[in-house]
């Protein structure tokens, strides 16, 4: 195998172990370098130096759940939640209301709030005052 092929061959082997390890996506990347450093004196060669280095990085881009098929579990929760939901209506939230503050009377006189038919469209004191 030629040294091309063989950092090829490394630049898939890192992206495949991030994906294996969660990613949804990565990109590597290999740098060779080679430098030569001459120093010169009175026109004689005084000093000559060979650098060699190389880099390798890899960047990986972690499983961002994007789609409805990745959000499957967290839609099912969510569908459940809203479907199953109970919400009161007016009569339970009103007898909520009431014995959380005191005690249920049918006499109209001895009560502090009374609820009736035109306690139901009064939309502004219901969500001011009972919820």
């Amino acid at each position: 195998m030629n040294k091309k092929n063989g950092t090829l061959t490394l630049l898939h082997d890192l992206i495949d172990k991030a994906a294996k390890a969660g990613a949804d996506g990565a990109d590597a990347v290999f740098v060779e370098r080679v430098s030569l450093s001459l120093t010169q004196r009175l026109g004689e060669m005084e000093h000559l130096e060979r650098s060699e280095g190389a880099d390798l990085g890899l960047r990986a881009h972690p499983n961002y759940a994007i789609n409805i098929e990745a959000n499957e579990r967290g839609l099912v929760h969510m569908g459940l939640a809203i479907t199953t939901l109970v919400k009161p209506n007016l009569r339970d939230l009103f007898e909520m209301h009431a014995r959380a503050r005191g005690e249920l009377t049918e006499d109209e006189a001895a009560a502090e709030v009374v609820f009736g038919p035109d306690s139901a469209f009064d939309v502004e004191k219901i969500m001011a005052e009972f919820l």
